[in-house]
């Protein structure tokens, strides 16, 4: 007997928990407490501030896309690699 009340018990409190509404996320904050705080270092560079803002969803993965082939074409044509092999000057 002890054991079925005892599963009725832990049944409740998974049912409440479950049941109880989520507190919205884009609920505006109180006007005491104070303004949050970033959740880490700003990004030091062009790919770190893309990967943030992809995270973040600023953009979705095809502007990500393009943003990053972008700047490798840029890239490329301010610092060109050279390739090893027989066609290669260095």
């Amino acid at each position: 007997m002890l054991f079925l009340i005892v599963v009725a018990v832990i049944m409740g409190t998974v049912a409440v928990v479950f049941l109880l509404p989520d507190p919205d996320p884009q609920a505006a904050p109180d006007a005491g407490s104070a303004p949050a705080e970033p959740a880490g270092p700003a990004p030091l560079s062009l790919e770190g501030t893309l990967v943030a803002g992809l995270l973040g969803g600023e953009f979705s993965r095809e502007q990500y896309r393009g943003a990053v082939a972008r700047l490798a074409a840029r890239e490329e044509e301010r610092n060109p690699m050279a390739l090893p092999g027989p066609d290669a000057t260095t």
